[in-house]
Formats: structure tokens, C-alpha cells, sequence
């Protein structure tokens, strides 16, 4: 919608002038055609909060997403790639050669071949946001952070 217009009154009459009758003519003639244009003018800005309003909710799923992308790298900062039958330490960060989710390791064990994403005994998925929550948690009791 191209941006309204208004039409700039003309002088407005004053009953000490001789020209009342026709000034008040040009005025009321006007005012038909200021009633058109702050009808549009009110469409105009309809349309606009709309537009703002459709942005700043496109903005606030950007910003979720982005927060959640910046919670799972905080969560899988010090991952390595999952060596199968490895030893690994119960808290030890992998990520899968499978599906590329990070995993954290539940049991201390060794000369374990299956993948962490399909091994739900020894290995707990971080990337969910339930996990990354959960994980964040327990980042700040250890740390203190």
C-alpha cells in the first residue's frame, strides 16, 4: 500500500472577513475530502502495525532459536567425536558419528562399539531442550556459573 496523502486545508474562514460564505465553502468541500483520506490513513497504519507486529514476532522466534543454537554449543563445547569401544569416564562429552548430537556419558565403561545414539544405557542425549536445560544446570552447579 503506497503511503497516504492529505490534502492541505485551505485558509480557514473567519466570520471578520468579507470572505466567510466562501471560505466556509472551499472549508466544508475540503473536509469531504479529508474524511477519504484519514479513512485511508487509518488503513495505512492497520497496515503498518501489522507489518511491525509480524516482524517483531519473526524477531522473537529468531531470537529463540538463537538462544537455543547458543545453549547447545554451550552444551556440546569440549565434545569429541565418539571413538567406539573407547573407555570413557561417566560426564565425558561425545558427539555422534551417527546423527551428530552431542551425548554425555552416564557409566564410566570401555570396549563399547555402538554408537551413543542408539545406546540409551551409557549415553544421555544433550541436544534436546529438555537435556540442554537440564545440562545447563548442571554446568552451573559445577561451575558456579
Amino acid at each position: 500500500m503506497a503511503d497516504p496523502n492529505i490534502t492541505p486545508p485551505p485558509v480557514a474562514p473567519n466570520r471578520r472577513e468579507g470572505l466567510f460564505s466562501e471560505r466556509m465553502d472551499a472549508f466544508l468541500a475540503w473536509l469531504v475530502t479529508f474524511a477519504g483520506e484519514i479513512t485511508a490513513v487509518v488503513a495505512w497504519i492497520s497496515a503498518k502495525v501489522a507489518e511491525v507486529t509480524s516482524a517483531a514476532q519473526a524477531a522473537d522466534t529468531a531470537k529463540q532459536a538463537a538462544q537455543a543454537a547458543a545453549n547447545t554449543a554451550e552444551v556440546s563445547a569440549g565434545a569429541s567425536a565418539h571413538v567406539p569401544s573407547a573407555a570413557y569416564e561417566a560426564g565425558a562429552k561425545v558427539w555422534s558419528n551417527v546423527d551428530f548430537q552431542t551425548y554425555r556419558a552416564k557409566t564410566t565403561h570401555s570396549d563399547v562399539a555402538t554408537d551413543p545414539s542408539a545406546d540409551k544405557v551409557n549415553w544421555v542425549g544433550l541436544t534436546s531442550p529438555d537435556a540442554v536445560a537440564a545440562e545447563l544446570s548442571l554446568h552451573s552447579l559445577w561451575t558456579g556459573v
